[in-house]
């Protein structure tokens, strides 16, 4: 199976040069309705508890910090929705993985606190259940990871494939606050968890995964030479890296 990114030109260069990528902590996702069930779930959480509002707001907090995530598309067809949204200047490309490389990069930033979870195709559907799925007897990794699953019907041309990596001790520790109903003796606690997570979880890739690169089909040509170039000095055809300009809009 292979999965596909696009990326501003940049963005590419930076990911060759430091043989790096990262995971995003949710809640520093550009879609502010990512993740909007775990929202769902902390109003809930609110009616029935009785938490004060500052308190259900650092809770909700730490659940979006102890996930991680990276999105891929599963379509090896391009879409011109896709390089409309993600290459606006015109010179993104986009690049082409073998899953299992992924997968295999990903999991070597397991430790005792991060859990690497199983990658999922996500579903978008027009009927997302709050209280079925998630309930306050199952403020757990499942349950949250549940959250990032779903996304609304206009999301589905980007057809998601995600990545998700979890702090278990910190979801673990919410669950016991909830369950007990009082968050009195954790607060300073709480705070801390929440504090120290950091924006990205980074992990080094695999060049070999790396498939091919197609430039945008609407660069100009002084870009596309700028693009070929760089590919031959940093040898993807030693490499068996395939790269050219997309055909997108080429008539046969």
């Amino acid at each position: 199976m292979f999965i596909y990114k696009y990326m501003s030109f940049e963005n590419f260069v930076a990911m060759i040069e430091k043989q790096k990528m990262y995971l995003t902590r949710v809640d520093c996702w550009d879609d502010v309705f990512e993740g909007y069930l775990i929202t769902h779930l902390f109003n809930h959480i609110n009616i029935q508890l009785s938490f004060c509002p500052e308190k259900i707001k650092m809770l909700k907090n730490l659940a979006f910090h102890c996930l991680y995530a990276q999105s891929w598309c599963s379509d090896e067809n391009e879409s011109d929705a896709m390089w409309r949204i993600y290459s606006q200047n015109k010179n993104g490309v986009r690049v082409k993985f073998e899953c299992a490389k992924i997968q295999e990069d990903i999991k070597r930033i397991a430790t005792k606190s991060i859990e690497i979870v199983n990658p999922f195709a996500v579903t978008y559907d027009k009927q997302i259940s709050v209280n079925s799925q998630l309930t306050l007897s199952n403020i757990t990794k499942d349950g949250l990871i549940y959250a990032l699953q779903n996304k609304r019907p206009a999301f589905c041309h980007e057809k998601e494939y995600r990545f998700v990596a979890c702090y278990l001790p910190e979801i673990n520790f919410l669950q016991s606050i909830i369950k007990r109903k009082d968050t009195s003796d954790y607060d300073r606690l709480l705070r801390a968890f929440t504090d120290s997570k950091g924006p990205t979880l980074e992990y080094k890739y695999s060049m070999d995964g790396l498939k091919e690169v197609l430039l945008d089909p609407r660069a100009p040509g002084h870009h596309k030479e700028t693009f070929e170039e760089y590919c031959k000095n940093r040898d993807f055809n030693a490499q068996n890296i395939e790269f050219g300009q997309s055909k997108l809009y080429t008539l046969n």
